[in-house]
């Protein structure tokens, strides 16, 4: 199993160290995170298909997969494969089930499926359903742990909050276990978002146990 870390609390560092303090918290390689700030940032690369209120759905589908066809069509070209990420809110492929419109069609081995169970929790999406749905297209997967957490005096009282791995609402033996019999083989990456005020050494600490948690669970699922 590998499990990788997202780079987004780690913006200060350059690429060449990255690589370095993503091993020394107990990871096997790194996700870059597209945030200003960050060595790969939204000038230099496309973010979400995104949906706004009034929409088209359709229309705006249609035009989200003519630009997908573009990435699919580079991903052959220089041997490597664009995976969709599924972020909850108005993001086209919000979900498995949106995802799934979005890649329906395409080579599976040019663009992949990129889901996290976070923002599945936060969807209220089955991980066995939402994972059958992507089939082939299942490359990685995003690991984060979401829930409704009590707010209050905001509307709606209960707001979607990120939490450690074992203290949200995502069922990760039930995800390991339906991974294990996907014979799921792609890299785990942890996330890191606790909250947007989380950094070191708190920040560190909690990815190193997040990492170790991961690892004790997919032993006792006879994992590797």
């Amino acid at each position: 199993m590998e499990i990788i870390l997202n780079s987004k609390f780690f913006a200060e560092l350059p690429p060449a160290q990255l690589g370095t303090k993503v091993k020394s918290l107990g990871h096997d390689g790194l996700d870059l995170c597209v945030r200003l700030g960050h060595p790969v940032h939204p000038g230099n690369v496309i973010g979400y298909f995104r949906f706004a209120e009034g929409d088209d759905d359709w229309k705006t589908l249609d035009r989200a997969r003519r630009d997908l066809e573009k990435f699919g069509f580079h991903s052959e070209k220089h041997g490597v494969k664009c995976c969709y990420y599924t972020h909850c809110g108005l993001c086209i492929g919000s979900n498995c089930a949106g995802l799934m419109h979005l890649i329906q069609g395409f080579d599976p081995a040019h663009v992949g499926a990129y889901p996290d169970f976070g923002h599945m929790a936060l969807e209220g999406e089955d991980i066995a359903m939402g994972l059958a749905m992507l089939r082939d297209h299942l490359c990685v997967v995003g690991i984060k742990d979401g829930l409704q957490a009590n707010a209050p005096g905001e509307a709606p009282p209960y707001q979607p909050k990120f939490a450690k791995l074992g203290e949200g609402s995502v069922q990760w033996l039930d995800a390991l276990r339906v991974l294990r019999d996907r014979h799921f083989s792609g890299p785990f990456s942890v996330q890191t978002e606790y909250g947007m005020n989380a950094g070191e050494p708190a920040l560190e600490r909690i990815a190193c146990e997040d990492a170790a948690y991961l690892r004790q669970l997919a032993a006792s699922q006879g994992a590797d």
